[in-house]
């Protein structure tokens, strides 16, 4: 009889472990498939976050690239400038020296001329003297043939008015190629083609609308360096602004 109630009472041990086991087991794989669904939810997020960051490196990669060329071009662009600003301070100075030149030999002549002043004006009112009779004569004429188109015009002819031409300048317009804040003067993609001149005065433009007024100091072919007037203007001024006469 003890011995069945030991055997009953170690039964019912063995079952409490087992249905124990089984809780346990069950408690385990709940909390494992919990798991499991939010390492799954936590693998979708940083799938997200590394599928944006490929993205945002893309994007990176690529502005790096546009901003390097635009950095090469700069460069390009400035070698380009200073070349050309001196080539133009080179062909000023010759000018200059040139000019100097001139001026001296135009001095020279001038004083030669003053000191033959005193015979041309002698020959001068010789030679008036002399047209005298021949500028009678063509007052003469002139009387006759006013008289002579009278005469036409009240017969019906036809009278042909002088015609006048007068010589100007052409129409210039231009662009802004490069500004120079610090100096005050800037390029422009027109030059003695178009009629520009040294000392010209240009204005800019821009939306219609008049930014201020530049003077020309150097010219090229298709090109021309000009001073800023106003510092306003300096400030303002910007690359493709429209330039004209």
């Amino acid at each position: 009889m003890i011995k069945l109630t030991i055997w009953r009472i170690l039964a019912a041990m063995a079952i409490l472990a087992l249905l124990a086991v089984t809780w346990y087991m069950f408690m385990l794989n709940k909390n494992i498939s919990a798991n499991n669904v939010r390492l799954t939810e936590q693998k979708r997020y940083i799938e997200r976050e590394l599928e944006e960051l490929y993205k945002q490196k893309k994007a990176l990669e690529i502005e790096f690239d546009n901003a390097k060329k635009e950095k090469e071009d700069l460069i390009d662009k400035i070698g380009d400038y200073e070349t050309m600003v001196e080539r133009m301070k080179s062909e000023s100075e010759s000018r200059a020296r040139g000019q100097e030149a001139e001026l001296n030999r135009i001095k020279a002549l001038l004083a030669q001329r003053e000191k033959d002043l005193p015979a041309k004006d002698a020959e001068i009112n010789s030679l008036k003297e002399a047209l005298r009779p021949s500028r009678e004569k063509i007052e003469e004429l002139t009387k006759k043939l006013n008289k002579a188109s009278r005469k036409i015009m009240t017969n019906g002819g036809i009278s042909l008015q002088p015609i006048t031409v007068t010589a100007g300048k052409g129409k210039i317009n231009g662009k802004v190629l490069e500004v120079n804040h610090g100096y005050g003067f800037l390029v422009v993609d027109v030059g003695t083609r178009a009629g520009v001149e040294k000392g010209d005065t240009l204005f800019v433009l821009r939306d219609n609308k008049l930014l201020g007024k530049i003077v020309v100091e150097r010219t090229g072919y298709d090109v021309c360096v000009a001073k800023i007037l106003y510092k306003a203007l300096a400030d303002a001024v910007k690359k493709g602004d429209l330039v004209c006469n």
